[in-house]
């Protein structure tokens, strides 16, 4: 199941029924708010059920991903947490498949300044490079076309990397800033101040 049918969601529905999957995808939206997004994952094995989340659309279910705006507390979540249904990520997804080295950037600014410098410098130095994520190259998308020779810079929202999987980037991981910026974007994700920092340091 795809929870949310953006930009992220639609990658991830596109990948993962092009890599054989049956796909359920649900979104707070209409179709008709949604014509454009619908197009581009239509395919056999996606199902698509919009205009509105129910907990039936996981019946069936044996992986959920969320997209990085839904909160843990969102309602097919919590339900899936009880049925004890495995919950991912685009990212986690990303960190499991990609056979390169991963340098994954974040903060509260600068993120895709650093990503695509450092891009750059991997260029600059005739390596193999591929630089996504937030910057309008889905992280997804490089699965396919990199070796474990490929430099692999990514961009990532501190949102995308909430997953508890261990396949983070750890070895290879920065952040672009060192203070900590608490804006109002960041009130839908961390509804207490005290609980950002946690995430961000």
């Amino acid at each position: 199941l795809v929870i949310g049918l953006a930009r992220e969601g639609i990658d991830l529905t596109r990948f993962l029924a092009q890599h054989g999957a049956s796909v359920r995808v649900t979104d707070q939206k209409s179709r008709e708010q949604l014509t454009q997004a619908a197009t581009q994952v239509e395919d056999e094995n996606v199902e698509l059920r919009l205009g509105g989340h129910d907990v039936r659309d996981l019946d069936g279910i044996d992986v959920v991903y969320a997209s990085p705006g839904v909160p843990p507390e969102h309602e097919l979540l919590q339900t899936a947490h009880r049925r004890g249904i495995r919950q991912s990520s685009l990212v986690e997804l990303f960190f499991a498949l990609c056979p390169a080295p991963i340098l994954g950037l974040t903060g509260s600014a600068g993120k895709s300044t650093t990503t695509s410098l450092v891009g750059e410098m991997f260029a600059q130095a005739e390596r193999d490079v591929f630089v996504g994520g937030n910057i309008g190259v889905p992280l997804i998308s490089a699965v396919d076309r990199t070796s474990p020779e490929t430099a692999s810079p990514r961009h990532l929202e501190r949102l995308q990397d909430d997953s508890d999987s261990d396949r983070r980037p750890a070895r290879h991981y920065c952040r672009s800033s060192r203070h900590i910026l608490w804006r109002r974007r960041h009130q839908a994700r961390h509804a207490l101040f005290q609980e950002f920092p946690s995430h961000r340091v």
